[in-house]
């Protein structure tokens, strides 16, 4: 949503594939996370946390946690164009909906706590990445597969939904 949203004057004026866009953020992505990468290295090195051969799966499971984050914005980033209040919305939102993901807490094992983390797409993902440099050990593998599928649905149909709104958000922010 933000890479569209940025280049706003540019989609305006040159004719390009859109999809550019979403390719150029992804590698920013993948460029920041190989500078944080080394941090991470740094800490378990400091920490002295066992590193077991899981740990090379672990990548894989972060790259399905950021595919996710990116089918949510390509489902956003057309309509974020028209209504600057989906940006904005969607910030309020994302600082709640990080409360229900267990980032640092365990996942609850009763309460209603523990089903909103239950139908959380992020937490199966993000607890399994965590799992994997970690332990070595998937709690929930069935949550992991089901995220997993989710995010591949979302990211096609929001590809296909991205390439089909694209040319009336151009023609729209133009006029």
């Amino acid at each position: 949503m933000q890479a569209v949203t940025q280049a706003k004057d540019m989609i305006v004026r040159i004719n390009f594939p859109r999809e550019a866009l979403i390719l150029a953020k992804i590698a920013e992505i993948l460029f920041n996370f190989c500078i944080k990468l080394v941090l991470i290295i740094g800490l378990f090195f400091l920490y002295q946390l066992p590193v077991t051969w899981t740990v090379l799966l672990s990548p894989v499971a972060l790259i399905h946690l950021v595919l996710l984050g990116i089918a949510l914005g390509i489902w956003l980033a057309p309509i974020g164009n028209l209504y600057k209040d989906i940006s904005k919305a969607t910030t309020f939102l994302l600082s709640f909906w990080l409360l229900l993901t267990p980032v640092i807490y365990p996942i609850p094992q009763t309460g209603l706590m523990q089903g909103l983390v239950k139908i959380n797409p992020v937490a199966p993902l993000l607890t399994t990445t965590r799992e994997l440099a970690t332990t070595g050990i998937i709690s929930n593998p069935e949550g992991f597969w089901l995220a997993t599928g989710l995010m591949v649905f979302l990211l096609l149909l929001g590809w296909l939904y991205y390439r089909l709104a694209m040319p009336y958000i151009v023609e729209r922010m133009s006029s």
